[in-house]
Parts: structure tokens; sequence; C-alpha cells
């Protein structure tokens, strides 16, 4: 089962997805500058490839706390099944000029559907306070 999906003019940025099974979905992504990510959570684990450009990563350590993780082309990061997170554009000196990030994710788990039960951490101030803390 191969399904694609285009997705332009996301809040954020745009993507295409490919839906290889119920279980594992390929995302090509251009985030655009000043994109960022609701804070949410699902079940299904992610892994992010950078492709260009920089991302600031928060992810929820094991104490519950929002830690910031910086990454460049070619880095890799695993996002744990059910744990907070969200991807945001990094603008550097090298990417001052390009107005987007590009990156793969892949998602693995069950996808049926392709509704994986997204759960987004509202607004509220004692999250905003944890990014803060963490900038």
């Amino acid at each position: 089962m191969l399904r694609v999906n285009n997705y332009l003019n996301h809040k954020w940025g745009d993507y295409d997805e490919f839906i290889i099974s119920s279980n594992l979905i390929v995302r090509e992504i251009k985030l655009y500058k000043g994109g960022m990510s609701s804070i949410h959570r699902h079940l299904p684990s992610e892994t992010l490839v950078i492709r260009e450009g920089r991302l600031k990563v928060w992810l929820e350590n094991n104490k519950g706390d929002m830690e910031k993780i910086v990454l460049s082309p070619g880095e890799v990061i695993n996002i744990p099944s059910n744990k907070y997170h969200r991807i945001e554009y990094l603008e550097t000196e090298k990417n001052h000029f390009d107005s987007y990030v590009r990156l793969t994710e892949i998602v693995q788990g069950d996808n049926e559907k392709g509704n994986y039960n997204i759960d987004r951490l509202e607004k509220s101030v004692s999250c905003l306070l944890k990014l803060d803390n963490h900038e």
C-alpha cells in the first residue's frame, strides 16, 4: 500500500506524505522561516533527519522538562513514543537568506488511516515557562 498526499501552505510549511503501510509514514518537510509545530505527543515514534538548514527540537526528558536540541544537516534524532516535542526553524548566518529547513520525518507505529491520536499541549503559562527557562 503506497499513498502519497501533498500538503501545501500548512501554517508552518509544506510537506509530502508517503504512507507506506499502517505502521510506516515518511514525510518530506519544508519548515519555513518562523515556522514551528505545536507542542504535541503521540504513540508512534518519529525519526527526524535534517537535510538542509538548522532545526531546534524541544523534547520532553525523563523528568518531564523540555530540553532544547539543535540539529544541523546530516544529523538525526529519534522522538520516542508518547514524549512531548516541538520542532522550530532556526535561523543562522548560513541560512539567513534561505526561507526553510528541509527534513525527513519517519513515523513508525500504529498509523491506521493516518490518525494516530495527537495530543496537543495547549499554550499554558507553565509550558511556556518550561521552554523559556531552557532557551
